[in-house]
């Protein structure tokens, strides 16, 4: 996006005749500027200036949490066990300092803990566990706004016993098992 033409117009001893056709090639550039992301205010279909889409400048980190203000970036994130460097979307909400994931692969199986936002206030917490006969905490990453829904278990490798989750809140549960101390994987649900 390109500035006006003429960033000193119009002085003040300008002439209406001298200025007047910089004026107009400042505002035409504006409007042109202004209509890459927004439909530009020669429209005269009633959406003048409202959003065509929005374009937003990678952060190399989250920006810092404003007192009355919202913020949505994009940030580079790379994920672990080869899966690249992606571009992803965040919402840092006014009085809450952790980015929330608006997309991306943020729920991660067999990371210690990870969730993800689904469209309509869905949300998925993966991670994994030690289970153990007394019940073993799991903390979610991100507490449920709402409710906890259910819970999927899995095991790696060749557990023969039984393990099962009780005491699910938003904020966590505990993993139970028969016998031993599997670590067990899970897929929480949530709204």
């Amino acid at each position: 996006m390109s500035g006006p033409a003429y960033f000193d117009t119009p002085i003040a001893t300008d002439l209406q005749s001298t200025s007047q056709g910089q004026m107009r090639t400042n505002f035409s550039q504006a409007n042109t500027s202004f209509g890459v992301d927004h439909v530009n205010f020669a429209n005269t279909s009633g959406n003048t200036g409202k959003h065509n889409w929005t374009t937003y400048l990678v952060q190399g980190s989250d920006p810092s949490n404003t007192s009355g203000q919202d913020r949505v970036y994009a940030k580079s994130v790379t994920y672990p066990g080869g899966l690249g460097t992606f571009l992803e979307l965040f919402m840092l909400q006014e009085n809450n300092a952790t980015p929330i994931p608006l997309t991306g692969l943020n729920a991660k199986i067999g990371v210690a803990s990870s969730s993800s936002l689904f469209g309509g206030g869905l949300y998925i917490s993966c991670g994994n566990v030690v289970a153990s006969t007394g019940g073993a905490p799991v903390t979610f990453a991100r507490a449920f706004p709402h409710s906890f829904v259910a819970c999927v278990l899995t095991t790696n490798g060749s557990f023969s016993g039984n393990y099962w989750y009780t005491s699910g809140t938003p904020t966590g549960m505990l993993v139970f098992c028969s016998t031993g101390s599997p670590n067990v994987n899970y897929i929480a649900i949530g709204t």
